[in-house]
């Protein structure tokens, strides 16, 4: 698939600002992958400069400009450049497609060598291992653009540090819940997140509300923060009611019933335009095609990112109705289901972004007084634990009361960061609406009297009237002191 002229045009001005990707691009990416006559030929002016200067700007490059007389329509292509509103903001954003184009040029190159020499008069044989070796040449320099040197790793983990500290940057993308902004500090590009949980534990709630999260907000530059999500189980309609009711605050089946009276009609209708007005206008792209493939949806992801430009998270939803590969039909579902896990860890990392990834639990979670989900319960489902950056294992205590709950249980769930690769692991105590499917902080003092109506009762759920003892966590009141809140521009 061709660069589309967002990424070309966002490559160049890119590598005119960060001279850390400069030497990388200049090395391995060949200007025939530019579609654009005026793009191809200002990477080349740039090159030339970057080899006998040893860098690159945009200041130098206009200079090099005016001295040719014959590049006024460079000079006018690069005023323009400087001007385009860009959807990508860093080199690793589009590193893994230029490099992607780049290899495809190459064998393209390395093929018709190949061909040309099939007119010499050779043996077979040694025509054979000729064009082989072309093939391998290109195979090697793809996997020497893949390897850094120490310096090269320190300099960029220097520049994201500095970032931190001067608060120029966010480690992660935050969401509008401090609780689990305090344990995660925002959700890492590239990084594959597991929401796992049993039936009716408001996964699919979560997961769009976090995506809704995302997409309000906006980079430092005006960049959009655009989603998508594969919608495996409901229909497009039926996610984007979900958004609405969430937005006004409204129990979605009211939405669907007859109005009482032409005043309750009157209010519905107001509620719900208001609700469809905000949510239609978030950068959110939904495909509810049933039965995909996992590359499919990698096919579909990736086709999207060229067509709309950066996305900010995906979101499948979920595991378990992603369609058997026939390439793992053989090794059975449990390998299906881990290649699956695999291959989306995979695209995160291609695309840049957060992957979010909703998965059932199996069902022996519901044998135990315990109830609540462990690690070991995603082990039915492949190796679903061992390719996770981040695992958030989502439990309702007032779920298994039969609609009886002790009130200060009533409405609360656990956000159990069973695994986070780079941080720590711990529980988020949130507010779960199922009716409006909307999540919220909760203050200290409700923290501390649902841990206290829990105690005694070895993780057994708490029915009305039903209290005990149990050591509290340490430092309950202090737990979320300090939480970070999402950071909308």
């Amino acid at each position: 698939m061709a660069l589309s002229s967002e990424i070309e045009r966002s490559a160049l001005m890119i590598l005119l600002k960060d001279k850390n990707a400069q030497a990388e691009a200049f090395k391995y990416i060949p200007a025939e992958i530019f579609n654009d006559p005026a793009v191809r030929e200002l990477y080349i002016t740039a090159k030339e400069l970057y080899k006998e200067k040893g860098k690159v700007t945009i200041t130098s490059l206009n200079a090099q400009l005016f001295s040719h007389q014959d590049a006024s329509n460079l000079k006018k292509a690069l005023m323009v450049f400087m001007d385009y509103f860009s959807p990508y903001s860093k080199w690793d954003d589009i590193r893994e497609a230029m490099l992607a184009e780049a290899k495809k040029v190459n064998i393209e190159k390395a093929l018709r060598k190949a061909y040309s020499r099939l007119q010499e008069d050779k043996p077979v044989d040694e025509l054979m291992s000729d064009i082989l070796q072309e093939l391998m040449a290109v195979m090697e320099q793809e996997l020497a653009a893949n390897v850094r040197t120490a310096q090269e790793v320190a300099t960029d983990l220097l520049v994201d540090f500095t970032e931190r500290m001067e608060g120029i940057a966010k480690r992660g993308i935050y969401s509008s819940l401090g609780s689990i902004n305090y344990w995660t500090e925002g959700f890492q590009p590239g990084d594959l997140i597991i929401i796992a949980g049993r039936p009716s534990m408001g996964k699919s709630a979560f997961a769009g509300q976090l995506m809704m999260d995302i997409s309000r907000q906006m980079g430092k530059n005006g960049e959009l923060y655009p989603s998508l999500i594969f919608a495996l189980e409901m229909k497009d309609k039926q996610v984007l009611e979900r958004m609405v009711a969430r937005e006004a605050e409204r129990d979605a089946s009211e939405f669907r019933r007859r109005p009482k009276d032409e005043d309750d009609k009157a209010q519905l209708m107001a509620e719900f335009a208001e609700g469809l007005n905000t949510v239609s206008r978030l950068p959110i792209f939904f495909c509810d095609k049933r039965g995909l493939t996992t590359a499919e949806i990698c096919s579909i992801a990736k086709a999207t990112q060229a067509k709309i430009g950066k996305l900010a998270c995906i979101t499948v939803d979920y595991l378990q109705l992603i369609r058997g590969d026939n390439r793992y039909s053989r090794d059975g579902y449990v390998r299906q289901v881990g290649q699956a896990v695999l291959e989306l860890r995979n695209l995160a990392g291609e695309l840049n972004c957060p992957l979010f990834l909703l998965s059932q639990l199996n069902r022996g979670v519901e044998s135990r007084d315990n109830k609540r989900p462990q690690m070991s319960d995603l082990r039915d489902s492949g190796n679903i634990e061992e390719h996770a950056d981040l695992v958030m294992l989502l439990y309702r205590d007032a779920y298994y009361t039969n609609g009886n709950p002790a009130p200060e249980v009533d409405g609360i769930t656990e956000v159990i960061i069973a695994k986070q690769r780079t941080g720590k692991t711990g529980t988020a105590y949130l507010h779960f609406s199922p009716e409006t499917s909307n999540f919220r902080d909760i203050d200290n003092d409700k923290l501390q009297n649902y841990l206290q109506a829990i105690q005694g009762n070895n993780g057994k759920p708490v029915y009305n009237q039903s209290f005990g003892e149990i050591s509290k966590p340490k430092n309950v009141t202090q737990l979320y002191k300090g939480q970070k809140k999402a950071q909308y521009d």
